[in-house]
């Protein structure tokens, strides 16, 4: 992806706005985040794309929805193959001149669509704008840390960042034809390597804390912590296919600089748990220290175990081309 990138500029009139949500046997959060969308807000996507790679009551959730509300709500079915493949699929019903990404879980501020649609004009050359994400559950110390680690974005304002996470994320169509789909070869780290191809393309990545949800954020120490090994295998995925992605462990045990990042790799436990404990308000702070520990060692043992996996295996191919848009597998529920 290299020369000059083409103009992202969005159209004279509103521009159009298409919500996409992944989804999986989560139908009650599902409804809730519908509800959030389509009640009390000040402005309403253009049109609501929903894959289903679940078995619960899903369409019924869906079908309610498209029954009151006049935004025409399309819902793909298909067979669970991960994050990456839903939204590929997703993608080709998506027709407007912005594509949101949310997570099935979230609830979004009544001016969420008017924010974003306004943070997009205000900056035509970003090619993806990212959006605060807040914790539904401040109560429980799990979901407090998962804030911290997880979601938090330091600065003030519109900022230019790296990434931001896809559970409050969109792009301008244009730069997503030019991009191409979500990797489906990686564990997790999808929009990490997503944003950073969009860098790659010659477009900024913002963040914009206008644009705020609130996620239903894990709550239970045990579900916060395993995740880590997740994003640690992804983590380790986005490096080994993009060597310019800065990476702190080492990226192999060759020469003295990645000896140097082996010995940091092993004491950095140490150092999250006294970061995240110094980021905590006063009464959380030795859990966050005993939590920020025990979610850097599974972050780590993800990290080694995608290492050791990847060295096994044969190399994968990324798909480069947007999938076509599969009529046998979809359902419109249109009003």
């Amino acid at each position: 992806m290299t020369g000059t990138p083409p103009s992202s500029t969005l159209p004279a009139s509103e521009p159009t706005l298409s919500l996409l949500i992944a989804t999986y046997n989560r139908a009650s959060l599902l409804d809730r985040t519908l509800t959030s969308v389509l009640e009390g807000t000040t402005a309403k996507p253009d049109q609501i794309v929903i894959v289903c790679g679940g078995s619960d009551r899903t369409p019924t959730v869906v079908a309610a929805h498209a029954a009151r509300h006049a935004v025409p709500i399309e819902l793909v079915e298909i067979v669970n193959q991960g994050l990456s493949y839903a939204q590929n699929v997703g993608y080709a019903s998506c027709t407007g001149e912005i594509v949101a990404t949310l997570d099935d879980d979230v609830e979004v501020a009544p001016d969420w669509a008017e924010r974003l649609r306004a943070s997009h004009r205000a900056h035509p050359d970003a090619g993806g704008i990212g959006g605060k994400t807040l914790n539904m559950h401040p109560r429980s110390v799990a979901a407090r840390f998962e804030q911290v680690r997880a979601f938090e974005i330091e600065g003030d304002g519109v900022v230019k960042v790296r990434t931001v996470a896809g559970v409050n994320m969109s792009y301008k169509r244009t730069v997503m034809a030019l991009v191409g789909p979500f990797d489906e070869t990686l564990p997790s780290g999808m929009d990490v390597d997503y944003n950073w191809r969009v860098a790659l393309a010659g477009h900024d990545v913002l963040y914009d804390p206008s644009i705020v949800l609130t996620h239903h954020n894990r709550t239970g120490v045990w579900a916060v912590v395993r995740q880590q090994r997740w994003y640690g295998r992804g983590y380790f995925g986005t490096r080994r296919k993009w060597p310019a992605l800065p990476s702190a462990p080492p990226r192999h045990l060759q020469g003295w600089k990645n000896g140097v990042k082996m010995i940091l790799f092993v004491l950095d436990p140490f150092y999250q748990a006294l970061r995240l404990a110094r980021r905590a308000e006063e009464g959380d702070r030795l859990a966050f220290a005993f939590l920020g520990f025990a979610a850097d060692v599974c972050w780590k043992l993800g990290f080694v175990q995608e290492w050791r996996e990847t060295a096994r295996r044969p190399s994968q191919t990324s798909n480069t081309r947007w999938p076509e848009r599969e009529t046998e597998q979809r359902k419109e529920v249109v009003v």
